[in-house]
């Protein structure tokens, strides 16, 4: 290639093919809200994804999972985030779910060697106590444990009687007999959460 034919490392002290325009009064375009609306929606649905967007940084509502937004005092618009908060509420509100037949095809040995990949620690573990090819509970935080070598809350259902023991391995841990309700379910999840943050601060 000719020399003259290169481009020059110097950058041209003339000004070529230079706009100027006035700012522009918001950040995203149409582009971003089409981008917004197919993850919340393809996530979560019409219905469940507008009420997770109306709630997103909003007062009374709840705040992104994805950034530190600010908080403004005073007016807050109906689109209080941005395109990476809608995708990242839309993984919070999928309705994507997990059932029994999973672990059932899953050992807890070939799911523990997934751990690696994930890209953030767990916020908490949910799990069974009795799981197919034999394991319990106990595998399934020892496993997290010795990933992340940290504790992370745990919730244990079981089905067995009153006089259940839980192993020592699991003496810190959250056990709830079945059957229970979804809301008593999230009342725990939320509160061994809100333990463990206000833990790691103190």
């Amino acid at each position: 290639t000719p020399a003259s034919d290169l481009p020059s490392e110097l950058t041209s002290e003339e000004f070529t093919g230079l706009e100027v325009h006035p700012p522009k009064k918001v950040a995203g375009g149409l582009p971003a809200v089409t981008s917004s609306m197919k993850h919340v929606y393809g996530e979560a649905g019409v219905v469940r994804g507008t009420i997770a967007l109306q709630a997103l940084n909003r007062k009374g509502g709840i705040d992104c999972p994805g950034c530190a937004w600010p908080d403004p005092d005073g007016h807050r618009s109906h689109t209080e985030f941005c395109e990476n908060g809608a995708k990242a509420i839309a993984e919070e509100a999928t309705m994507k779910r997990i059932g029994p037949e999973f672990f059932a095809k899953h050992s807890v040995a070939e799911l523990a060697e997934k751990l690696s990949r994930l890209e953030r620690m767990p916020d908490l573990i949910l799990t069974d106590h009795r799981l197919a090819g034999g394991t319990t509970a106990v595998d399934v935080v020892k496993a997290v444990f010795d990933e992340f070598q940290t504790a992370i809350p745990t919730i244990v259902l079981t089905g067995e009687g009153e006089g259940f023991q839980p192993a020592e391995d699991l003496e810190n841990v959250v056990i709830l007999r079945k059957p229970i309700c979804a809301t008593a379910l999230l009342t725990q999840i939320r509160t061994a959460i809100s333990r463990h943050e206000a833990a790691a601060v103190s």
